[in-house]
């Protein structure tokens, strides 16, 4: 290691003495999730530890996020002093709460989400337009004006669109991804 790396895994280490900050790893017991805090059984055996704080500013409603660990999952809960603790690491999560404006995965190149509700209802829109026009395409034959023949061109577009269907889009949503 280097000396600067040296000097500053020595502060940490100062800093956590001073500060009685030290880890335990143990079992989630439960959750609560609007107290946003868990009851953590240590792994050493010792009694229950309770309120285990889920996030770092208790008070905090408008920014940040916490994560819900599953019960039954392992996890490290961090005291930052003898009455204070938090989840600082899990096994298996059930939610991440989310509470800021803005989030980018792999640096934003594909968009946002889409609402999936203003989809649907999009795509419903074009799929009736479109089964109106494959009813008038596919339907009684329009003669063509002057002769009577059959229309070349309803004839050229339902040969267009023989064996092709409309777009099923009732399973686009997925329940696990929430925005």
């Amino acid at each position: 290691m280097s000396k600067t790396t040296d000097i500053f895994f020595e502060l940490v280490s100062i800093w956590a003495k001073e500060n009685e900050l030290y880890s335990k790893q143990g079992t989630i017991v439960s959750v609560d999730e609007s107290a946003k805090t868990t009851i953590v059984s240590p792994s050493d055996g010792g009694s229950d530890i309770l309120d285990v704080r889920l996030e770092s500013d208790e008070n905090s409603e408008s920014k940040g996020f916490f994560v819900v660990p599953s019960v039954g999952s392992l996890v490290i809960v961090t005291f930052i002093s003898p009455q204070e603790s938090f989840v600082s690491a899990w096994t298996e999560i059930d939610t991440v709460v989310a509470k800021q404006g803005q989030w980018t995965f792999n640096e934003g190149e594909n968009g946002g989400l889409t609402i999936t509700p203003e989809l649907q209802t999009q795509l419903d829109k074009t799929n009736a337009l479109l089964e109106g026009l494959i009813n008038v395409i596919s339907g009684t034959s329009i003669p063509e004006p002057g002769n009577g023949a059959p229309s070349a061109l309803q004839t050229a577009l339902s040969a267009a669109i023989t064996g092709k269907s409309l777009g099923d889009y009732s399973n686009i949503e997925n329940e696990a991804v929430k925005h």
